[in-house]
């Protein structure tokens, strides 16, 4: 009797041994994939650019720190390759270079894909272009922080001509001071006048 005792005992034993080093064994495999998800998570991240993570924020409130300029805050309602949009709380609009971009805050942590690959598509020229078409006054504030008024002439591959002219006139030959043209590379915002 006490033989069979003894067997019983020393089997149950051994069966804990097998389940802890079963357990151990999937805690480890468990690690392993942990880590290897977040290795993944972070070479994937690797690859996403500002302007990616911007398209996935469209709808969020930011804070965006801008060469040349006050730090501006609003809803970011649109952005492309090269360009983001913010509307104020009292519904003016910034056109922003990414390349003016100094930081950002109020990105969502896992920003989803973009809601309109159109938008993606249009470089910082075409909605230039669509300012110069439309003859508004604008004002575009350089990166170095330079302030200039006037309506957009002509819009190159890399450059604007801006027609210098006070805000509150129409362009007309009598009041343009100067053409100014200007590389997308000193823009840090344009916004209406």
């Amino acid at each position: 009797m006490c033989l069979l005792k003894a067997w019983h005992t020393a089997r149950v034993r051994w069966s804990r041994l097998f389940a802890d080093i079963d357990a151990q064994a999937e805690a480890a495999e468990r690690a392993d994939r942990a880590a290897e998800s977040a290795e993944l998570r972070r070479i994937e991240l690797s690859r996403v650019a500002l302007a990616e993570r911007l398209a996935g924020a469209v709808g969020s409130v930011v804070t965006v720190s801008v060469a040349g300029a006050d730090a501006l805050t609003g809803d970011l309602t649109q952005s492309g390759a090269d360009w983001l949009l913010l509307s104020s709380s009292t519904g003016s609009e910034t056109l922003v270079p990414i390349g003016a971009v100094l930081s950002v805050t109020g990105l969502p942590a896992a920003s989803g894909p973009p809601a309109d690959e159109i938008d993606r598509r249009l470089g910082l020229g075409a909605l230039l272009r669509r300012l110069a078409r439309d003859r508004a006054a604008v004002r575009v504030v350089m990166r170095s922080g330079a302030v200039c008024t006037g309506t957009i002439d002509r819009v190159g591959a890399d450059f604007l001509d801006l027609a210098e002219h006070p805000a509150d006139q129409p362009r007309r030959a009598p009041g343009v001071q100067r053409v100014r043209t200007i590389a997308f590379a000193a823009i840090g915002l344009v916004r209406p006048a």
